[in-house]
């Protein structure tokens, strides 16, 4: 198995991109224009044809014609993505609207909208927006992309066995451990005196802990059931760099236009490895209970529970897929 490097590069040599890299830009700009002209004489007719009064509007950035593009340039710098969301928060209110072209997305930037927003019993307001295709070649249509009744089903299922007080409760041995030895890696990494970063100590931390709570195995006898080219944790440092990259890049959010960006193998690749790591401990049928447990827990508990629920194979991998990847 390959070692971790730090610096995870999700890129190609320029020398095979550079000319499909600018075309893309050009069409996806073509495309943008287009598209404006044709929603600003849509949206024209059908204030002529309505007698209704028009919704209010809600307050956000690029509130004009080139809004979206505007948008679009102050979000490209992930370094400053959050700060430039803290400022739009503070000028415009508990309530924005942000428009990126064909897509339009409202923000809750208020804990008491949130709260009403989580506590209605009206799941219409589950369906996923575009920003959520990244995701889904690496959670498929788990708890975070999925929606409606399959949604509620599978909420309802991880509520009761991964999410309760007592199970919450029975991880905590795991959590003390782990931090134990969080502590002691973290003391031994600084004990030169010198400045180090402390992202991947801390990533692979909690991929520690979550591996035991779901498959009760260590990372490493993980790792070694599926025998794969990189760790696993190289293979989500990896997926975590490509997803912020489309998120990042518009018109990477495109499947048609993603298909055919060199990205699209290492997309591939990377699914393929996550879900042959995944799928090799959920069949995995050794059982040994977890140690220091008041009452001893067998491998693969998600697994088992979602099962009794009546959950397919197939919706295993993709909730252990998305528990892993969101955690």
């Amino acid at each position: 198995m390959g070692s971790y490097s730090p610096i995870v590069n999700v890129s190609v040599p320029a020398r095979h991109n550079i000319n499909i890299q600018n075309g893309l830009i050009a069409c996806f700009t073509t495309a943008l224009f287009v598209y404006y002209y044709h929603f600003f004489r849509k949206s024209k007719r059908i204030k002529l044809l309505e007698d209704k009064p028009s919704k209010r509007k809600i307050p956000g950035p690029g509130q004009h014609f080139l809004g979206a593009v505007a948008n679009i340039l102050a979000l490209r710098d992930h370094t400053k993505f959050f700060e430039v969301l803290e400022n739009w928060g503070k000028q415009y209110g508990p309530v924005i609207q942000l428009n990126f072209g064909p897509y339009n997305i409202t923000t809750l930037n208020s804990p008491e909208y949130v709260k009403k927003l989580l506590g209605s019993t009206d799941t219409n307001y589950m369906g996923k927006g575009f920003a959520y295709k990244p995701f889904k070649p690496f959670w498929d249509d788990g708890i975070i992309i999925s929606k409606g009744d399959k949604w509620k089903n599978r909420r309802r299922v991880l509520e009761k066995h991964m999410f309760s007080y007592k199970s919450l409760a029975s991880y905590m041995d795991i959590f003390n451990e782990q931090g134990d030895t969080l502590i002691q890696t973290i003391d031994e990494k600084f004990h030169d005196g010198k400045e180090h970063g402390i992202e991947q100590i801390l990533f692979k931390s909690s991929l520690q802990s979550i591996i035991r709570i779901l498959f009760g195995k260590s990372l490493d006898d993980f790792e070694s059931l599926a025998n794969c080219e990189i760790s696993y944790m190289e293979c989500l440092c990896r997926a975590k760099e490509l997803m912020t990259k489309r998120i990042l890049t518009p018109y990477l959010l495109n499947d048609f236009i993603m298909n055919f960006h060199p990205l699209s193998k290492l997309q591939g690749f990377l699914t393929k490895i996550g879900r042959k790591y995944v799928l090799s401990s959920i069949l995995d049928e050794s059982a040994r209970p977890l140690k220091n447990h008041d009452e001893p827990r067998r491998e693969n508990v998600l697994k088992d529970e979602l099962a009794a629920a009546g959950v397919p194979l197939e919706g295993i991998i993709e909730e252990t897929q998305t528990l892993i990847g969101a955690g």
